[in-house]
């Protein structure tokens, strides 16, 4: 395909999304072809899924393949659509997620996880990851601090936040398209980071971020 796909990860309120619709906002000030999208969500079906899996009581297995649904739709409907258009596509979580939340936080296994996800996305896999690391209770402070009301996964207790945020980390490790940024930043040195980043890892997009 001829786009490039990044995607953002992390534990809640790491600042992923915040950086994800920084780099979305900048690439388009630049007139550079790109999409913001989301997991859960991104398509018509991606969003029934989302208020399901967030809100709803559901089991942890019955959870993952709503997740891997979700993401088959998303592939096919949304992320290999764009890239075949030569877009820039961001993606709000993807399969590092399901392998840190439901592999290692509801305790399936990453064999079991990653045999399910090798099916669902059909090849399709990010050329850049940015895993944005954050202590889960520092996370949660500022959830209180802007008075946001948690969601289903949100109201796991902190051990279960904790193995997310370990099972990140050790994916980082295994995987040099994942690149770790440390979560207590200032936000205005993530968003510099990550461009500094994108321009090192794809050398045509030089002329084209100023940095």
């Amino acid at each position: 395909m001829n786009g490039i796909f990044i995607t953002f990860e992390g534990i809640e309120a790491c600042g992923k999304s915040t950086q994800a619709n920084y780099l979305y906002n900048y690439l388009e000030s630049r007139r550079i072809n790109s999409i913001l999208t989301k997991e859960p969500g991104g398509t018509i079906l991606g969003d029934l899924i989302r208020n399901i899996v967030l809100h709803e009581t559901i089991f942890p297995v019955a959870e993952l393949l709503l997740f891997l649904a979700d993401r088959n739709q998303h592939i096919n409907e949304t992320i290999k659509p764009y890239m075949e258009k030569g877009y820039v596509v961001l993606c709000d979580r993807f399969y590092h997620s399901t392998y840190a939340y439901q592999a290692s936080g509801r305790k399936i296994g990453i064999d079991i996880v990653r045999k399910f996800n090798e099916l669902v996305i059909e090849g399709c896999r990010p050329d850049l990851t940015f895993l944005i690391d954050l202590p889960p209770e520092v996370g949660f402070e500022r959830k209180r601090s802007a008075n946001l009301v948690l969601d289903r996964i949100e109201k796991q207790n902190y051990d279960f936040h904790y193995a997310v945020r370990d099972a990140y980390l050790r994916l980082a490790g295994e995987d040099e398209r994942i690149r770790v940024l440390d979560g207590m930043r200032p936000k205005e040195e993530l968003k510099k980071d990550i461009l500094s980043i994108i321009t090192e890892t794809f050398p045509n997009m030089k002329e084209r971020i100023t940095l």
